[in-house]
């Protein structure tokens, strides 16, 4: 932005000090203060002498009390631009210099708000659950080398049942086919998987996960081909070269007051399964 009015006065004011001061041994010098309309003074301005052809033929920055100094190195026609951030631009008309002149001149910079480039913020709804922020939280830090899914994943996979979720992860297989309801009973190496479903232990054994959950109700898996590589909660010391997986279900709306459930539904419609089965292999 130039400084129209300015100019006129600023030009005045050059050409009254110049003829008002003696000439000086140093060659031409164009000196001055950059302020604020108030008359404080502006740092840190950046000054430009241009010549008549445009190119710069001294630079400098103001000092803390807002004062520079130029040095052009020759006489000729020349204009002065002063610039600063949250300022309007700044500069005179063309003046002459001739051998010997000693300028001096006052700049003001008015405020000018700086326009900022529109942002985008993009929210991801967080999980609100305390056993998905473990999840997440697990994953994210990688803290015990586990395999995980989350239901992207789940849902790019084309397994048919939960049970073959694990398939993914190394070390892990399935076995099908035990059992009087057919089950499907998840392996790490030969040594039956230890299974939670919401922090809550199943018996694979007598009842298989797939009795217990689709895949649209999962929300995330984790696996550990060991029991003891898994959070120390879920670790079984008895059986530590088996494996331990963990399901996690999706958020469901709240029961009411000492209502169940959707989870403790299933989880108690399968216990109730797996104990008739015991009781008729007895």
């Amino acid at each position: 932005m130039r400084a129209t009015n300015a100019r006129a006065h600023c030009l005045g004011l050059i050409l009254t000090v110049a003829w008002g001061l003696p000439a000086t041994a140093d060659g031409q010098v164009v000196s001055g203060w950059v302020v604020r309309a108030d008359g404080t003074p502006i740092p840190d301005a950046a000054v430009l002498l241009r010549g008549d052809a445009g190119g710069v033929l001294a630079r400098a920055d103001s000092g803390p009390n807002g004062h520079f100094e130029l040095h052009p190195g020759s006489a000729g026609r020349m204009r002065l631009e002063v610039t600063h951030l949250g300022y309007a631009g700044w500069e005179t008309a063309d003046f002459d210099v001739t051998d010997d002149d000693d300028l001096e001149v006052l700049v003001s910079l008015q405020f000018e708000p700086v326009p900022l480039e529109e942002v985008m913020v993009e929210a991801r709804r967080q999980r609100t659950t305390r056993r998905l922020a473990d999840f997440e939280r697990r994953k994210e830090r990688q803290a015990f080398g586990g395999f995980f899914l989350e239901e992207d994943d789940i849902a790019r996979r084309p397994a048919s049942r939960p049970s073959n979720l694990v398939l993914a992860a190394p070390g892990m297989s399935v076995r099908g086919g035990a059992g009087a309801f057919d089950q499907y009973v998840i392996l790490s190496g030969d040594c039956p998987a230890t299974v939670y479903i919401d922090g809550v232990r199943i018996d694979q054994m007598s009842v298989s996960v797939d009795e217990y959950l689709d895949l649209t109700r999962i929300a995330g898996v984790e696996v550990y081909p060991r029991a003891m590589s898994a959070p120390p909660q879920y670790q079984d010391a008895l059986r530590g070269d088996c494996g331990t997986v963990l399901y996690w279900t999706k958020e469901l709306e709240p029961s009411g007051p000492g209502g169940w459930s959707t989870t403790k539904i299933v989880l108690a419609a399968a216990s109730i399964t797996g104990l008739l089965f015991l009781t008729v292999v007895k």
